[in-house]
């Protein structure tokens, strides 16, 4: 079995470091190849996948379903208290 509460804190750092708190919502695979990156993509994508989950269920990042039924994630900054949503993800144009 995986033990993932190993990996939580070196992620945590570079995620800190990083300030990935300020680029918004993405796709897992953004997270995926960071993760990769950090322990030098020694990791399979089973054990990578892994350990995102154990993160999002310990509250470190904002989840919401976009338009296609998947999910975006926003990496929390836990300096900020305000927590928020994105409500809509789409763009509405209007043509006169």
């Amino acid at each position: 079995m995986l033990d993932c509460s190993k990996y939580e804190k070196k992620i945590l750092n570079y995620f800190f470091k990083k300030k990935m708190f300020n680029l918004g919502f993405l796709k897992f695979g953004f997270f995926q190849r960071k993760i990769k990156y950090i322990y030098k993509y020694e990791l399979s994508d089973y054990e990578v996948r892994k350990i995102f989950n154990y993160l999002v269920e310990k509250d470190y990042f904002n989840k919401i379903k976009n338009k296609k039924r998947s999910y975006l994630y926003e990496f929390k900054n836990k300096n900020n208290t305000k927590d928020y949503y994105r409500k809509d993800l789409g763009i509405t144009l209007t043509f006169y």
